[in-house]
């Protein structure tokens, strides 16, 4: 009788400290890059239909939503998710036409980057209600199924539009959030500095995307035994990463970055110290290599800037003739062949269906086969990787960093001053 008593009051005083009202100025003013607005505005008004159970939100919550049996994510709307041959079924509480809804505009080729992954490989999805719920049926199997539904969301998030920004509704504990342009008066900011830092549980990866002409051309000279180590010396990213970025960050081998991609050391190849380009007059019908980058993005302005030295250093312009593109990239999930998939679709390259199924081991070395693969080609080559990080308030508590960088709110609470 006691233990059961001792049980009930550690159940009842969750709920006791959850209703508390936050601090004065209870809304969060949060900074974030312009890369990021529209991804964290949609994580304000939607929720994730299911999470990876490793990213824990308390024992409280975790033990309140285990693990779906037989996966390895959690939900708190999916009661059942089964594989029944090359189908799934899924249970919920929500009408069945609802969630096919869902998973409809989740697997949308031109949708979140679930679809995307799977129209890159050229996999199709439909949806079903049926009488046990929610059949998803695939035109070849799909075993990261529950992993891909971690990037689907529910239109009812912990926040709704207001006045202000976003006011908080259900149990959330912050009074509501509002964007804010200036860093320093932000309670959340992205790349500040401070005290309290958050970082994202994995880097950027910029990236150097050419066309078919530009790896015919070749002007950077990859083609070769130790092509890409002799570039990424070349390149010097720790000076760039200082001037840009703190020195957060480093030059990088992989497609992958560290935290989705598994350590895998690059035989044969060795640094050279650096070397400083010898500029010369260009001759008249030198050839010439555009480059691209996103607009405000200043780490890959530098990085077009170097870039182009080393393109005089080799008697390139920067104007006319093929062109490269620099991407930044950062996957949206931690299942190294998810993310290959996911980024096929984003630099446009083919990518094989054989990441989609079997065990995660088999699929891990199918998407390192198709790294190594794209390295050899040139079709895309890896500049260095960027650390992204949030000052916080020591007053906030509680913020999560999503896989894709951006900041969740729904959990955050206000310490007393």
């Amino acid at each position: 009788m006691r233990r059961c008593l001792l049980v009930l009051l550690a159940l009842t005083a969750h709920p006791a400290a959850a209703e508390r009202s936050p601090a004065p100025g209870g809304a969060v003013r949060v900074h974030v890059s312009p890369q990021l607005r529209e991804r964290t505005t949609e994580a304000l008004v939607h929720a994730p239909l299911a999470e990876p159970a490793r990213w824990t939100r308390g024992p409280i919550l975790d033990a309140a939503h285990p693990p779906l049996r037989g996966t390895a994510v959690r939900s708190t709307v999916l009661t059942r998710l089964e594989r029944e041959g090359d189908a799934w079924l899924l249970g919920s509480p929500l009408p069945a036409a609802e969630l096919v809804a869902v998973l409809d505009a989740c697997f949308a080729p031109d949708g979140p980057w679930p679809g995307r992954a799977l129209a890159a490989s050229g996999v199709t999805l439909e949806a079903r209600a049926d009488a046990l719920g929610v059949r998803v049926i695939t035109s070849r199997p799909v075993s990261p199924l529950p992993s891909l539904l971690t990037g689907c969301s529910l239109p009812h998030g912990p926040f709704e539009s207001s006045a202000d920004g976003w006011s908080s509704r259900g149990d959330v504990l912050v009074a509501g959030v509002s964007l804010d342009t200036e860093p320093s008066t932000a309670d959340l900011t992205f790349l500040g500095e401070g005290s309290e830092l958050l970082s994202a549980p994995w880097p950027d990866v910029l990236l150097l995307v050419p066309d078919a002409a530009a790896r015919d051309a070749d002007p950077f000279e990859l083609d070769g035994g130790d092509g890409l180590a002799r570039f990424q010396t070349e390149l010097a990213p720790d000076l760039l990463l200082a001037v840009r970025h703190q020195g957060r960050g480093a030059g990088t081998r992989g497609l992958l970055p560290p935290g989705v991609g598994p350590d895998r050391p690059a035989p044969g190849l060795t640094d050279r110290a650096p070397v400083d380009p010898t500029l010369v007059p260009l001759p008249p019908g030198a050839p010439g290599l555009t480059l691209t980058h996103a607009a405000g993005d200043p780490l890959a302005a530098d990085l077009a800037d170097r870039l182009a030295l080393l393109l005089r250093g080799r008697g390139w312009s920067t104007s006319g003739g093929p062109s490269a593109r620099i991407v930044r990239w950062r996957p949206s999930t931690d299942d190294p062949a998810l993310a290959m998939l996911e980024l096929a679709a984003l630099v446009d390259l083919p990518a094989p269906a054989t990441l989609l199924d079997g065990a995660l081991a088999d699929r891990t070395e199918a998407a390192l086969s198709l790294e190594r693969s794209w390295l050899r080609e040139g079709r895309v080559v890896p500049l260095l990787t960027a650390a992204l990080w949030y000052s916080v308030s020591p007053r906030l508590r509680g913020v999560r960093i999503r896989g894709d960088g951006v900041p969740l709110l729904a959990d955050a609470w206000w310490t007393t001053p």
